[in-house]
C-alpha cells in the first residue's frame, strides 16, 4: 500500500437527506492529523433538497478528505458503482446518509486496519447497532467470529448473513472480481453483502461496535411498508445477482462456488418466501409467476436450487416446490408455517420484555 494512501474509503450514498447528512457527516470527522487516513466520498444523487449544499461545505472544511460527486438520481446502486470507481483507501465501507458511524469507534477502526498484518485480509466485520429517531439504541448485532484471529470463507458461508452494515471490503479486491450493483432500484445492499464474498480468500473481526444504523425513520426502505411495496424491486436485485453469479463465482474455489449458490438461493427464496406468506394486497401488482419464468431463464441452475430451499432450519418444508407444483395441501402447510413464525415472534418479544 502506498504509505500516503488513504486506509479507508467511506462511501455516502445520498439523496434528500438534509435533515440526515450534518450528523452522518460529523460522525466521520477525525481529528486533523487523522483525516489523511480518510477518503470520504458523498454521493449526491440527484437531491432536491439542501444534500449537495450540505454535502460541498463539509469538502471545503476537509479538503483532500472529502469529495462529492452530484449526478443524476439512479438509486443506491448507482451511488455505490460512480463512487468505486474513484475510491482512493485500500478499504472501502458503506455509510447510509441517514446513519452514522461512532467517532470514537472509527479512528480505532482505521488504526486497526493500518495495522493489519499482509498478506491483508479481504474483508473485515464489525459489530453495529441499532437506534431509533431519538437516537436511543434499541439492540446491537454482534459479528458471530471471535476476534483476533482470520477468518476463513467456509466459516463466513456456514453463519448467518451479516448486513452491510458489519462488512468492509479490500478495494482492490472489488474490482478484481469486477463488483457492480445493479442501478436504478434501492435494496442493492442485498448484493454488497453477498456478491463479493466470492472473492474474499480471508476476513478478520474488528470488535467494537462501529457502525449506528437508524430503524424507523418515516420514508425509509426498510419500513414495513416500503418493504410490503417493493417487492418488484427486490425481485429484480435478486435476478441481478443470480445473474452474475455465475462470472464473479469463477473467482472463488469449487467447494466455495458450492456454498455460495447454496447462499444465492436461500436470497432468492426470499423473494417467494416473502409473496407466498406475506400479505399479498400490499404486494401491489408483483407478479411471482413472471419472475419465476425470468429466473429460469436467467439463472436454471438458480431456479432448480430455490425449489430445495427449507422454510426453515426446523421446518423442512420445501414451499417454493411445493407453489410450483400446485400441491392441493400447500395451503394448509403455508398456514401452519405462518401461525409458526407467528409463535416465534411473540416467544421473542416475552423474552425481550423479561
Amino acid at each position: 500500500m502506498n504509505a500516503a494512501a488513504p486506509v479507508l474509503t467511506v462511501i455516502v450514498p445520498a439523496f434528500n437527506m438534509e435533515s440526515y447528512l450534518p450528523a452522518c457527516l460529523g460522525s466521520l470527522e477525525l481529528q486533523a492529523s487523522s483525516m489523511g487516513s480518510l477518503d470520504v466520498i458523498v454521493v449526491n444523487d440527484g437531491s432536491q433538497d439542501r444534500t449537495g449544499e450540505i454535502a460541498h461545505a463539509f469538502a471545503r472544511r476537509s479538503p483532500g478528505a472529502v469529495r462529492v460527486i452530484d449526478k443524476q438520481n439512479g438509486n443506491y446502486g448507482s451511488c455505490i458503482n460512480a463512487a468505486l470507481g474513484v475510491a482512493r483507501g485500500e478499504y472501502v465501507k458503506v455509510l447510509d446518509a441517514d446513519d452514522t458511524f461512532d467517532g470514537d469507534a472509527l479512528a480505532a477502526f482505521v488504526e486497526f486496519l493500518a495495522g493489519l498484518a499482509e498478506p491483508r485480509p479481504d474483508m473485515v466485520f464489525s459489530d453495529y447497532s441499532v437506534v431509533d429517531a431519538s437516537g436511543r439504541v434499541t439492540g446491537t448485532e454482534k459479528i458471530p467470529f471471535a476476534p483476533g484471529r482470520t477468518i476463513d470463507p467456509a466459516e463466513i458461508l456456514a453463519a448467518p448473513p451479516v448486513m452491510m452494515h458489519g462488512v468492509a471490503y479490500r478495494t482492490q479486491m472489488l474490482r478484481e472480481i469486477g463488483y457492480r450493483q445493479l442501478e436504478g432500484v434501492s435494496y442493492t445492499d442485498l448484493e454488497w453483502s453477498f456478491l463479493p464474498l466470492a472473492g474474499v480468500r480471508s476476513a478478520v473481526r474488528f470488535p467494537r461496535v462501529l457502525y449506528r444504523y437508524l430503524l424507523g425513520r418515516e420514508g425509509q426502505t426498510m419500513s414495513g411498508e416500503a418493504l410490503a411495496c417493493a417487492w418488484w424491486m427486490r425481485g429484480e436485485v435478486a435476478l441481478h445477482m443470480a445473474g452474475q453469479f455465475d462470472e464473479i463465482a469463477a473467482h472463488a474455489q469449487s467447494a466455495r462456488s458450492a456454498a455460495l449458490a447454496r447462499r444465492l438461493a436461500e436470497l432468492v427464496a426470499d423473494v417467494y418466501r416473502g409473496c407466498i406468506f406475506g400479505d399479498r394486497r400490499r404486494a401491489r401488482g408483483f407478479d411471482i409467476a413472471a419472475f419465476d419464468a425470468r429466473l429460469a431463464e436467467t439463472s436454471p441452475s438458480c431456479h432448480a436450487a430455490v425449489a430445495e430451499v427449507p422454510y426453515s432450519r426446523r421446518i423442512p418444508y420445501r414451499f417454493v416446490k411445493a407453489w410450483r407444483a400446485r400441491a392441493w395441501w400447500r395451503g394448509i402447510a403455508n398456514a401452519l408455517c405462518r401461525i409458526y413464525t407467528r409463535l416465534c415472534a411473540c416467544l421473542a418479544r416475552l423474552n425481550m420484555g423479561k
